[in-house]
């Protein structure tokens, strides 16, 4: 059997294999390159003749307008040849033939002999109450007066309403619904949700109709002047006056604040309402005691927040802490912005590849070991930044001499290799250890991590 491959390298499509006439051999090919060996099989017979080559030079000069405008006369001469063949003349024959059995044909209905039809046997009507029957050949019982009927009270009220197989009549339809809508209407009244949420609607509403029609206002108005709900309001309103002349003239509490009818000054009912809902103890948010419901009384007006805070100070002390943590947060993400700026401004100078690198990514992908020296490096902070073996992120061909901010020319050194290395290439690069000798002479895209040979 002929081992070759299924896939084709040239034209990247699968191929497809065909038997020949040996049985124990098949034949690999590609459609693309089968039309090309076909065009070359073609070229190689018609080379030799000469009217071949001038027709073809003749296509080949030809613009798209000359080719549409040949194209059109050669369908032309095809449509002619069509007309004038035999095909197009035994299919005329066979058209008239069956116009002429359509006329010799019934042309009434066979069950009704009324509506006219043309070649079939059955009108539409006669079908459709066939269909019918089928399907309401059964008995049914009336959902309202239990009573059963068949198919002959269903013909009788197909066309008067729609729920043939439920009702017997179009009275006991009417009288269900009637049912339905009592049932309906006492549920309505034991629901007390339903009634106020369309009471609400119709507010709504009638103030949409008030301010359409502004005339109804008045004429309403009037209407509730004359009413007997508006002189007992009066009247009401009245004998509260006539008592506060005469009764407790202050607040019932404090007795400090004049009023007229009230028993409660604004203060003291802000303070009934804050007993029923701060009446327990809180914990102070900075310095952690505990603290009741009086001291919240003392801080009503002074703090926004009464049951996070004792006091004042305390607000003021905690608010001061949180500013300088926001300082110095801001801060950290000023440092990484401006150095994310600055690689990039460098990269759009010298026309350098740019891509965003984290250094934890880079720190972690060589496990915190220098790739030059192999010692075990530390996470640059505040106090160990310029020590021997903090981490430091190095370009392997410097960005000053075309190397690229991406991963491919990144590794990690620790901070004594970064300061002698500088801006030098990997070739020039040399350090020497404990009896060895480190030499850079290259670097492997995979994983960008440096080839190491030893002297």
């Amino acid at each position: 059997m002929c081992q070759r491959k299924t896939f084709c390298e040239k034209h990247n499509i699968e191929r497809r294999f065909k038997f020949k006439k040996h049985k124990n051999c098949r034949e690999y090919y590609c459609n693309l390159c089968q039309n090309e060996k076909d065009r070359q099989k073609t070229y190689l017979k018609n080379i030799n003749n000469p009217n071949w080559v001038a027709k073809q030079n003749y296509i080949s000069n030809l613009t798209d307008e000359e080719k549409e405008t040949i194209r059109l006369e050669k369908a032309k001469e095809y449509a002619k040849k069509y007309n004038n063949s035999e095909k197009r003349k035994e299919y005329k024959r066979n058209y008239q033939i069956s116009i002429l059995k359509i006329k010799e044909c019934k042309l009434y209905c066979n069950e009704c002999s009324i509506n006219r039809v043309y070649g079939k046997s059955i009108c539409i009507e006669c079908k459709d109450h066939k269909g019918f029957v089928l399907r309401n050949n059964y008995t049914s019982t009336c959902l309202h007066c239990k009573n059963t009927f068949g198919l002959e009270t269903k013909l009788l009220n197909k066309g008067i309403f729609r729920k043939i197989k439920s009702f017997c009549s179009l009275q006991c339809l009417k009288d269900n619904i009637k049912y339905n809508y009592e049932i309906r209407y006492n549920n309505f009244k034991n629901d007390e949700q339903r009634i106020s949420l369309k009471r609400e609607k119709d507010r709504i509403y009638s103030k949409i109709r008030r301010i359409e029609n502004p005339d109804k206002i008045n004429e309403n108005m009037l209407k509730y002047r004359q009413s007997h709900k508006f002189k007992e309001k009066i009247i009401y309103n009245k004998l509260i006056t006539n008592e506060g002349k005469f009764s407790n003239l202050y607040c019932i509490e404090c007795n400090d604040v004049r009023l007229y009818g009230d028993k409660l000054c604004s203060k003291c009912k802000l303070i009934k309402k804050y007993t029923v809902a701060y009446n327990f103890t809180s914990v102070c948010k900075h310095c952690n005691k505990e603290y009741g419901f009086d001291t919240k009384l003392n801080n009503l007006g002074l703090i926004f927040q009464i049951n996070n805070y004792c006091s004042i100070e305390c607000n003021q002390q905690l608010k001061s802490i949180t500013r300088k943590r926001h300082k110095i947060l801001n801060r950290k993400h000023r440092r990484i912005y401006n150095r994310i700026k600055e690689d990039k401004q460098f990269a759009n100078k010298y026309g350098n590849k740019y891509e965003p690198i984290s250094r934890k990514i880079v720190y972690r992908k060589h496990n915190y070991i220098c790739t030059s020296c192999g010692v075990k490096c530390i996470h640059p902070n505040k106090d160990n930044y310029n020590q021997t073996n903090a981490a430091t992120l190095d370009h392997i061909i410097p960005k000053s001499k075309g190397g690229s901010h991406t991963y491919d020319n990144v590794t990690l050194l620790c901070r004594l290799c970064n300061t002698i290395k500088s801006d030098k290439m990997p070739t020039d690069y040399k350090r020497n250890t404990t009896q060895l000798e480190i030499e850079f002479m290259g670097y492997i895209s995979q994983g960008s991590q440096l080839q190491l040979q030893l002297q």
